[in-house]
Protein backbone atom coordinates (compact mmCIF):
# COMPACT_ATOMS: atom_id res chain seq x y z
CA UNK A 1 0.00 0.00 0.00
CA UNK A 2 1.99 3.29 -1.15
CA UNK A 3 0.92 6.68 0.86
CA UNK A 4 -1.17 9.18 -1.07
CA UNK A 5 0.65 11.96 -2.89
CA UNK A 6 3.91 12.79 -3.75
CA UNK A 7 5.74 11.21 -0.86
CA UNK A 8 6.51 8.26 0.44
CA UNK A 9 5.84 7.64 4.27
CA UNK A 10 8.66 6.26 5.98
CA UNK A 11 9.74 5.43 9.71
CA UNK A 12 12.79 5.54 11.35
CA UNK A 13 14.24 2.65 13.14
CA UNK A 14 15.12 4.73 16.06
CA UNK A 15 11.59 5.50 17.13
CA UNK A 16 11.34 1.96 17.69
CA UNK A 17 13.85 1.20 20.09
CA UNK A 18 12.30 -1.39 22.29
CA UNK A 19 11.70 -3.09 19.08
CA UNK A 20 14.11 -6.01 17.17
CA UNK A 21 15.73 -5.12 13.81
CA UNK A 22 13.23 -7.99 12.72
CA UNK A 23 10.34 -6.52 14.03
CA UNK A 24 10.80 -3.45 12.46
CA UNK A 25 11.06 -4.87 8.84
CA UNK A 26 7.69 -7.16 9.69
CA UNK A 27 5.73 -4.71 11.44
CA UNK A 28 6.46 -2.09 8.66
CA UNK A 29 5.68 -3.30 5.97
CA UNK A 30 2.78 -4.63 8.13
CA UNK A 31 1.21 -1.70 8.83
CA UNK A 32 2.09 -0.16 4.94
CA UNK A 33 4.90 1.91 5.94
CA UNK A 34 6.60 2.65 2.29
CA UNK A 35 10.65 2.74 3.27
CA UNK A 36 12.70 2.51 6.20
CA UNK A 37 15.37 4.33 8.31
CA UNK A 38 17.80 1.96 9.25
CA UNK A 39 19.55 2.21 13.08
CA UNK A 40 23.33 0.92 12.47
CA UNK A 41 22.94 -0.31 16.49
CA UNK A 42 19.96 -2.18 15.36
CA UNK A 43 22.15 -4.37 13.31
CA UNK A 44 24.05 -7.21 14.96
CA UNK A 45 27.68 -7.12 15.33
CA UNK A 46 28.42 -9.99 13.12
CA UNK A 47 28.95 -9.00 9.63
CA UNK A 48 27.39 -12.25 8.49
CA UNK A 49 24.33 -11.57 10.32
CA UNK A 50 24.02 -8.25 9.47
CA UNK A 51 23.92 -9.06 5.44
CA UNK A 52 21.13 -11.35 6.49
CA UNK A 53 18.99 -8.74 8.54
CA UNK A 54 19.90 -5.91 5.43
CA UNK A 55 18.67 -8.57 3.29
CA UNK A 56 15.37 -9.40 4.90
CA UNK A 57 14.79 -5.48 4.27
CA UNK A 58 15.52 -6.16 0.42
CA UNK A 59 13.01 -9.26 0.53
CA UNK A 60 10.22 -6.89 2.36
CA UNK A 61 10.42 -4.59 -0.29
CA UNK A 62 10.89 -1.47 1.83
CA UNK A 63 13.68 0.97 0.68
CA UNK A 64 16.10 2.28 2.99
CA UNK A 65 16.26 6.28 2.50
CA UNK A 66 18.70 6.31 5.09
CA UNK A 67 21.05 5.05 7.48
CA UNK A 68 21.29 6.40 11.10
CA UNK A 69 24.99 5.73 12.29
CA UNK A 70 26.05 4.45 15.80
CA UNK A 71 27.77 7.67 15.77
CA UNK A 72 25.65 10.07 15.79
CA UNK A 73 27.30 13.26 16.11
CA UNK A 74 31.10 14.36 16.64
CA UNK A 75 30.73 16.16 19.36
CA UNK A 76 28.60 15.08 22.68
CA UNK A 77 24.96 15.43 22.59
CA UNK A 78 22.08 14.42 24.84
CA UNK A 79 21.33 11.26 23.46
CA UNK A 80 24.88 10.12 23.24
CA UNK A 81 27.02 12.83 25.88
CA UNK A 82 30.62 10.95 25.89
CA UNK A 83 32.05 8.35 23.79
CA UNK A 84 32.23 4.82 24.74
CA UNK A 85 36.06 4.84 24.50
CA UNK A 86 37.69 7.95 24.03
CA UNK A 87 40.74 8.57 21.91
CA UNK A 88 43.82 9.58 23.00
CA UNK A 89 44.96 13.01 21.82
CA UNK A 90 47.21 12.16 18.92
CA UNK A 91 51.41 11.42 19.30
CA UNK A 92 53.17 14.45 18.28
CA UNK A 93 51.93 17.25 16.21
CA UNK A 94 52.05 20.12 18.32
CA UNK A 95 49.95 18.39 20.74
CA UNK A 96 47.15 18.26 18.21
CA UNK A 97 44.11 16.24 19.36
CA UNK A 98 43.01 12.38 17.83
CA UNK A 99 39.82 13.16 15.54
CA UNK A 100 36.63 12.72 17.23
CA UNK A 101 35.39 9.09 18.52
CA UNK A 102 33.84 6.82 15.23
CA UNK A 103 36.12 9.36 12.90
CA UNK A 104 39.30 8.03 11.11
CA UNK A 105 42.17 9.21 11.58
CA UNK A 106 43.02 10.07 7.93
CA UNK A 107 46.17 6.87 7.90
CA UNK A 108 43.06 4.62 9.59
CA UNK A 109 40.20 5.62 6.30
CA UNK A 110 38.96 2.99 4.54
CA UNK A 111 37.43 3.29 1.48
CA UNK A 112 35.83 0.58 -0.40
CA UNK A 113 34.94 0.21 -3.98
CA UNK A 114 32.55 -2.03 -6.16
CA UNK A 115 34.17 -5.67 -5.89
CA UNK A 116 34.82 -7.74 -9.01
CA UNK A 117 33.83 -11.37 -9.47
Amino acid sequence: MASPGPFQFGVSEFTTQPWSFEQDVETYKQFGVDAIEVCEVKLDEEQERAAEQLALVGQSGLPITSVQPKTRTLFPSRSQPEPKEPREPASGGGGAAAPPHGVPAPSEAIVEGPTTA
